[in-house]
């Protein structure tokens, strides 16, 4: 799959990430199932709302536009002192 790593800042600081892809398969064990060493991350969807509202997230080199409410949650996600790993529809389909 393909996730983000939502890079720190303030509220107001401008949105910035990297993508990356990752495996997560599942390995068959004698009693149960479990998924591969894989990282941490949220699951967001937010692909829904009004399209004509965007807002710009910085990916790498490259500027995309987003929906307002991911905007929103991204900023309510991010935190001042560290990346965090999203995956939200929007951005990682």
């Amino acid at each position: 799959i393909r996730l983000l790593e939502l890079q720190p800042g303030s509220k107001d600081d401008p949105l910035a990430c990297k993508l990356f892809q990752t495996n997560m398969d599942i390995i068959e064990k004698k009693d149960y199932f479990r998924w591969t060493e894989a990282p941490e991350y949220r699951a967001i969807s937010y692909t829904w709302g009004d399209p004509k509202k965007t807002s710009i997230l910085t990916i790498g080199n490259e500027c995309l536009a987003i929906g307002a409410n991911l905007s929103d949650a991204l900023r309510a996600f991010r935190k001042p002192e560290r990346a965090i790993n999203l995956w939200a529809d929007a951005v990682c389909i």
